[in-house]
């Protein structure tokens, strides 16, 4: 009787840990996979003595439920590039080359196709790229306040400056010539802080270029003549920045 009742515990048990098991398998498909910064591709290039350079193309995962602003990666923490013979990138050359890493969003969201340049070259008998570290990625927030800006705009066209909402870069971004000989020159203003509604107080030649049937991108302006300076009233936007930080293993060769 006694050996009975223990079985009858054990399968009970056995039961419930059934049950149990069962349920959390259920739940665990209905949890979001977390995605991770993945390796595109990796290029060596040796065309120019002292020149080698690393190329690295990523796949950084974004939140589709936010609004996108930019990758931070001037700010980014790179921790360690090395290769599996033990060299090291960042204590034998420059590490991250930011000037010449770029990127862009992918067309459906989801992530950031980002192109990393690194100073330096994995060394003879070298089979495996290790990278460690951290991005910041930039969302626009819920919060906005109304601000009115004097900007230096002629002088500064393709440069930053220092401003009330942060640095500001005015970036040339081409034009159009009418047979007459007309031309309308666009500035895109390029800020470290989310801005939407952009208008010139002074006034611009936008609505002009507009009734030509051309569109404009967002917070760009345009002049026939570029001015010396300009008054903007702008909408700031607040920003929420996630890290993302990755150690990738990069296999190099066939």
């Amino acid at each position: 009787m006694v050996c009975s009742i223990f079985l009858e515990k054990q399968i009970m048990q056995s039961t419930n840990l059934n049950i149990i098991l069962k349920i959390i398998i259920v739940l665990c498909s209905f949890l979001p996979l977390q995605a991770q910064v993945s390796t595109r591709s990796i290029c060596i290039n040796k065309e120019y003595e002292g020149n080698y350079r690393t190329t690295l193309k990523l796949k950084v995962p974004l939140d589709a439920e936010k609004q996108f602003y930019n990758l931070d990666i001037n700010n980014a923490e790179i921790t360690a590039i090395t290769d599996n013979t033990g060299f090291d990138f960042l204590s034998n050359g420059k590490g991250l080359v930011v000037e010449n890493t770029y990127g862009f969003v992918s067309s459906d969201g989801s992530y950031y196709d980002l192109q990393m340049e690194i100073d330096g070259v994995p060394q003879k008998g070298a089979t495996t790229l290790e990278m460690k570290g951290t991005f910041l990625i930039n969302y626009v927030g819920d919060a906005s306040e109304e601000k009115t800006l004097e900007l230096p705009f002629k002088e500064n066209i393709q440069s930053s400056f220092d401003s009330e909402i942060g640095k500001i870069t005015i970036l040339d971004a081409g034009g159009a010539t009418l047979q007459d000989g007309t031309e309308y020159h666009l500035y895109t203003l390029d800020t470290e802080t989310p801005i939407g509604n952009l208008e010139v107080i002074d006034g611009d030649d936008s609505e002009e270029y507009r009734n030509m049937g051309l569109g404009l991108d967002e917070n760009t302006v345009v002049f026939k003549e570029a001015p010396e300076k300009i008054t903007i009233k702008v909408q700031t936007k607040s920003m929420e920045t996630q890290k993302a930080p990755f150690d990738l293993n990069i296999g190099i060769g066939f």
